[in-house]
C-alpha cells in the first residue's frame, strides 16, 4: 500500500502548525501519484471556503480558513 498524508496549518503564538487531518491509502504508487495531484489541486481551492472540517483522532473540527498542505507519496 502507498499513502499520501494531507495536513492542516495554522498559525499559533507565530509558528505556522501543521495536524494531520488524514492519509489517503492506494494499492499502487501510480494511482498514489495522480491522487497526489488531485489532493493538491484540491488544496490549492481550499482557500476560497469560508470553514472546512477536519476529522482526525480528536474527531471533527472546524478549521476557519483553512490552509492544506499535501504530503509526499511513502509507502506503508
Amino acid at each position: 500500500m502507498w499513502k499520501i498524508p494531507v495536513y492542516t496549518t495554522k498559525k499559533v503564538k507565530g509558528k505556522n502548525v501543521k495536524t494531520l487531518a488524514f492519509e489517503s491509502k492506494y494499492p499502487d504508487e501510480g494511482q498514489a501519484k495522480e491522487a497526489r495531484f488531485a489532493l493538491i489541486h484540491l488544496a490549492n481551492y481550499a482557500h476560497k471556503a469560508p470553514c472546512d472540517i477536519t476529522v482526525n483522532s480528536d474527531g471533527e473540527v472546524f478549521v476557519k480558513n483553512p490552509s492544506w498542505s499535501v504530503g509526499e507519496v511513502t509507502i506503508c
